[in-house]
């Protein structure tokens, strides 16, 4: 078993050994070849990266379809929906006030008043209107115009500050044109 190896002219099958090449197909050595790229190196960091994005999109969708509306708004047994249109010059501005109690449900104290204060988005003060909200199980339209307004840029906002009792909320709502 010791003898040496030796070239066959004939070309007939010998045993040649060559070191170097079964250490090319050692499996220890292939493995310890970097993967390239920043995330085949680390694994953990594409996950928080997927993470992040699957975090951002959801937060997207909320944004686009789920989020409330800036111009409707529930306070107190009451539910108010804001809506300004541009007819020209004049702007008509109608608040809609609906109660969510059914008839015949005795009042709080303190809601008796609806303070209503509509103003532009430079904070200009519009209009500011005391009102008595609807009976329980009613509603009520306020609708007021707004004489020579010009939006303070391309589109304008108004902004309803509402205070009913000790509660307050803003809506706000952009203005249409006709």
């Amino acid at each position: 078993m010791s003898a040496r190896e030796t070239n066959d002219p004939t070309g007939a099958p010998h045993f040649h050994y060559s070191r170097a090449e079964r250490l090319g197909y050692d499996p220890a050595t292939s493995s310890k070849k970097k993967p390239e790229g920043i995330f085949k190196r680390n694994r953990s960091l594409a996950i928080i990266l997927l993470d992040l994005a699957v975090i951002l999109l959801v937060y997207v969708i909320y944004l686009v379809f789920l989020a409330p509306d800036a111009s409707t708004a529930r306070m107190s047994s009451y539910e108010f929906r804001l809506r300004a249109v541009q007819f020209g010059d004049d702007v008509l501005v109608t608040l809609a006030v609906q109660s969510l109690s059914e008839a015949g449900t005795p009042s709080r104290a303190g809601e008796g008043i609806l303070e209503v204060v509509l103003s532009d988005q430079d904070g200009t003060e519009l209009i500011r209107l005391i009102e008595i909200p609807p009976e329980h199980g009613g509603e009520r339209v306020f609708r007021q115009i707004i004489s020579d307004y010009r939006p303070p840029r391309e589109r304008g906002l108004v902004f309803a500050d509402l205070q009913l009792g000790e509660n307050g909320t803003r809506l706000q709502t952009s203005v249409s044109q006709e």
